[in-house]
């Protein structure tokens, strides 16, 4: 009975600091609606859609979701901790004497640790291919031009996914935990970068909305180019659409830092 009566206390202890804290519960309400909301549109779309051909193959499904996973990977990077933690304990200050450029420093780090996922991941995606017949058919029947393609838009994923954790990790001038906007940030992109779904079953609205996201081109963009299922003149559009995604970013982040940096040089860290 005392087990079970320190049990029922810790559980009520915290339910009550849960309750406590309503602001990190509305937002982790926020981040959940927002995923599943992501993830009902598709399914309703894909639904929608069940009486045509998807194009979709068992093979080219799991070729999907393993590029995907390890785009995945290679994009989880601690950039936007690195630059807040850097803020909010005042590393920023001796980093800033330096002539070396503060941000180019935490895209090095960021360039780094994508080189070494990708070397990783890499053998792994060859040993699946070839013991999973399924994947090593749909590989094959990549057509070259992709490969061409799929390096620029890996191009373009890099420059927006680092951007994006840069302007989450300025977040930090202005508060002193940011995670928060993170989980928002993680629920948006959970929703529209294609980690759940392939972005191309989507239809109407919905598919424009999220075309039109830096999210898209970090993961699912690369994905479907790399497929084959954007070319041509698509694929001229949507790279010529993500120039100007990675161009509204870039601003984003420029306006974030000046506007960091006065603050932080106001205060006297």
């Amino acid at each position: 009975m005392g087990r079970l009566a320190a049990t029922r206390l810790y559980y009520t202890q915290a339910l009550s600091v849960e309750l406590v804290y309503r602001f990190a519960l509305l937002q982790s309400f926020l981040t959940i609606g927002i995923t599943l909301a992501g993830l009902l549109a598709f399914w309703l779309a894909a639904g929608a859609a069940a009486g045509a051909s998807s194009s979709y193959t068992q093979g080219s499904l799991i070729a999907y979701f393993l590029i995907v996973s390890a785009l995945g990977l290679i994009h989880d990077n601690r950039l936007s901790w690195n630059l807040g933690s850097a803020i909010r304990m005042g590393k920023l200050s001796s980093s800033m004497l330096r002539p070396y450029p503060f941000l180019l420093s935490q895209i090095a780090f960021a360039a780094a640790h994508a080189t070494l996922r990708i070397v990783l991941c890499t053998p792994i995606l060859i040993l699946i291919a070839v013991f999973v017949p399924a994947f090593g058919d749909a590989i094959s029947a990549m057509p070259y031009e992709a490969l061409l393609s799929f390096l620029a838009a890996m191009a373009l994923s890099f420059a927006i996914g680092w951007l994006v954790k840069i302007a989450l990790g300025t977040l930090a001038f202005s508060m002193t935990q940011t995670w928060g906007p993170e989980l928002i940030f993680m629920s948006f992109y959970a929703a529209a970068s294609g980690i759940a779904y392939p972005p191309d079953l989507l239809t109407g609205m919905m598919k424009a909305a999220i075309g039109w996201t830096p999210f898209y081109y970090m993961i699912g963009f690369p994905t479907l180019v790399l497929l084959g299922r954007i070319a041509g003149p698509t694929l001229e559009a949507e790279l010529l659409r993500g120039v100007l995604v990675l161009g509204v970013t870039l601003a984003l982040v420029i306006v974030l830092w000046r506007r960091g940096l006065t603050q932080f040089e106001a205060v006297g860290i």
